[in-house]
């Protein structure tokens, strides 16, 4: 009588050796996705944080005059839906939006002055996002 040595793999054992091989790669990939995604989005909130900062510390260097008759700023690097749009927080609390020609509403604005600017754009995924900045400019 001669003896076989089974010493191989079923056929039962590498199929189910594969599907959790299978699984792995799943969970890896999905991971390695979402690493990428996350990196995406720390981009753009570091573009838009540097596009607000920038654009405060342009205002800083205008007269005051100036300043409250700026139209909205373009953007770059953020896509073509992005727009920067600076507001001023007038004596009440409210905001009076850029540019303010109003006599009435300049003579009433405190001092100092704060004015935020916010940027609005919408990232690869579509979904609308938004970063506000404020600062203080003394008239």
């Amino acid at each position: 009588m001669v003896l076989k040595n089974d010493s191989g793999f079923s056929l039962l054992e590498l199929c189910i050796a594969s599907g959790i091989m299978a699984v792995a790669f799943l969970f890896i990939i999905g991971g390695v996705v979402d690493a990428s995604s996350s990196n995406s989005v720390i981009t753009t909130n570091t573009l838009a944080n540097t596009q607000l900062t920038s654009t405060l510390e342009e205002l800083r260097g205008t007269p005051f005059t100036t300043m409250i008759t700026t139209t909205p700023i373009t953007v770059d690097g953020l896509g073509s839906s992005a727009v920067i749009s600076l507001a001023a927080v007038d004596g009440t609390g409210g905001l009076a939006t850029f540019p303010i020609t109003n006599a009435a509403t300049v003579a009433a604005l405190p001092n100092p002055l704060e004015v935020r600017a916010t940027i609005t754009w919408r990232d690869v995924n579509g979904r609308l996002l938004s970063q506000s900045l404020a600062t203080q400019f003394r008239q």
